[in-house]
């Protein structure tokens, strides 16, 4: 217990929120109803994104230098959105690279692509092309992104984009309560990160005393 109570405050410290004061309902709205988390001992930060979203593409620095201050006890996870019919290859693809392990290679190389290379991604035999870059060959890639198991996070993902409120992206969604975006926070996307930043240490001064409630109760 005590590790895990360390843990969280070390994340609290990591986080600790910038002078200014931030208030709900204006620089983070409340997803109503919040929705579960898939560790409860951990916040979970989820953000939503399209590989079609030029500001997506230009957030991913930004969320890459923000993980690497160490966000401590978080359970970060995405969540590709489908708001037009032509993006939802983009969403499987993104579960392709998920299930074959590959995202670390295939993620910012789409964005990439799309964004900087000017390739046709909404076409699905250019990505497959992509993931071949990586040594996923078309039948591998043909058969995951028709498989269950990817079928199954496109149902769930476009169920949770509904849920979450998303009506735009990037947008991110702190412990399944809160859901900031740009707008929202009123300024860039280190403005929204230092939203996203005080959300976690917030909550996880609500998790702290449920972690150390549970282990007393073993």
């Amino acid at each position: 217990m005590r590790s895990i109570l360390i843990g969280l405050m070390m994340t609290a410290t990591g986080f600790a929120a910038v002078a200014e004061d931030f208030v709900a309902g204006q620089h983070y709205i409340p997803v109503d109803p919040p929705q579960p988390t898939r560790d409860s001992s951990r916040v979970e930060v989820v953000e939503v994104f399209s590989y079609a979203c030029p500001h997506c593409a230009s957030f991913q620095p930004y969320v890459e230098a923000w993980m690497e201050k160490d966000p401590g006890n978080i359970d970060f996870q995405r969540l590709p959105a489908v708001f037009r019919p032509n993006w939802e290859p983009l969403a499987r693809a993104y579960y392709v690279g998920e299930i074959l392990n590959v995202l670390d290679d295939t993620h910012m190389t789409i964005f990439d692509a799309m964004h900087k290379e000017k390739r046709n991604l909404f076409n699905p035999d250019e990505i497959k092309a992509v993931f071949a870059e990586h040594g996923i060959d078309e039948s591998t890639y043909d058969s995951t992104a028709k498989s269950f198991a990817v079928e199954t996070r496109m149902r769930r993902g476009d169920q949770l984009v509904r849920r979450y409120g998303i009506q735009g992206t990037p947008s991110i969604i702190v412990n399944g309560k809160w859901r900031v975006s740009t707008r929202t926070a009123g300024g860039g996307y280190d403005k929204m990160l230092d939203v996203v930043s005080h959300l976690i240490e917030m909550e996880s001064a609500t998790i702290a005393p449920a972690v150390a409630s549970e282990d007393a109760g073993r």
